[in-house]
């Protein structure tokens, strides 16, 4: 799902995305009255999008503006790469030599980058001690489906922030958020996925019930405490708690070469062995010496996922910022 590398985007990417903006039912209805009816076209990622929007998007944002949310935290100017002028500097094999093999760039960090409270940790931890708990194997099937069908609305994790969300006549509920997803039993979300509701449409044409079972199994996850492990944790830790590669940093050549570390396994046994009191600093500690280098994507990325990427920059439509 996501790789081993020491590097800012995930030191920064704990901060939280812009919240959707509440509108009034007053004004949706006055919106709606003086505007033509609302119709979002249904699309599918393509598979340079998708692989851009999990890799890169939360520095350089979805469409490659350099507004993705951890921006904001990164005193480093980031390049546009919407813009046609970048992509027309690089052939596509040099953008890929560029991004898997490029040297290390220092990034800047902000003050305040990463998590900041003593409740981000503590949420942090909680979910990782549900790691053993989750079927993984269901789980990657709903994330699968979910980044098809669901994600353009509902967002990465949930928190309805997706790139269609502000063209919906009502503001999206956050998933993630505690207790939402529990009013609600596994059939009758089963019901509201395949049907539809709504403005969001039904799958049950698209999905059979076991899949749309595994979606329900990945949603049930989304909490801030999923959310920080699969941006700060997993590219190290993995995403089940079971590290296999470790990013090592060659200073004398700026070259990042992947290496077997002896890192903890979140399992069972660990978690039963260690107290919230002997993790928490660990985290905090972990958190706190995180480098800060730009990354580059060799020994994860495959060459031609690269040129997928590079094909969808280059057919974004620059616009002025």
């Amino acid at each position: 799902m996501k790789w081993s590398i020491v590097l800012i985007l995930f030191l920064l990417a704990g901060c939280p995305r812009d919240p959707v903006s509440k509108v009034s039912s007053t004004e949706i209805e006055k919106t709606l009255t003086q505007t033509s009816p609302l119709t979002v076209q249904p699309r599918k990622f393509t598979k340079g999008e998708a692989l851009y929007i999990r890799n890169c998007a939360d520095c350089h944002g979805w469409e490659g503006r350099g507004n993705g949310p951890a921006a904001e935290f990164i005193n480093t100017p980031l390049p546009v790469l919407q813009s046609s002028e970048f992509i027309a500097k690089k052939s596509e094999s040099q953008f890929v030599d560029w991004v898997l093999n490029g040297p290390a760039l220092k990034i800047k960090v902000a003050n305040g980058a990463g998590l900041q409270t003593d409740s981000e940790v503590t949420a942090l931890l909680a979910f990782i001690r549900k790691l053993p708990t989750i079927d993984w194997n269901k789980t990657d099937v709903g994330q699968e489906n979910y980044d098809e069908l669901c994600v353009n609305c509902h967002g990465l994790y949930g928190r309805g922030d997706g790139i269609f969300a502000t063209q919906m006549p009502v503001q999206l509920p956050d998933l993630s958020a505690s207790g939402y997803l529990n009013q609600y039993s596994d059939e009758k979300l089963i019901q509201i996925i395949g049907k539809g509701k709504n403005a969001m449409p039904g799958v049950e044409d698209i999905l059979n019930k076991q899949e749309i079972e595994a979606v329900i199994t990945f949603v049930r996850i989304f909490s801030p405490g999923y959310e920080n492990y699969d941006r700060l944790c997993a590219d190290c830790h993995g995403v089940d708690g079971s590290p296999i590669q470790f990013v090592i940093l060659n200073e004398e050549n700026d070259r990042v070469n992947f290496d077997d570390v002896d890192m903890p396994v979140f399992d069972d046994a660990y978690l039963k062995a260690h107290t919230d009191k002997q993790l928490i600093p660990k985290i905090q500690h972990m958190l706190d010496d995180i480098p800060s280098n730009m990354p580059h994507f060799a020994g994860y990325l495959k060459e031609e996922e690269v040129r997928q990427i590079f094909r969808y920059l280059g057919s974004l439509n620059a616009e002025p910022l």
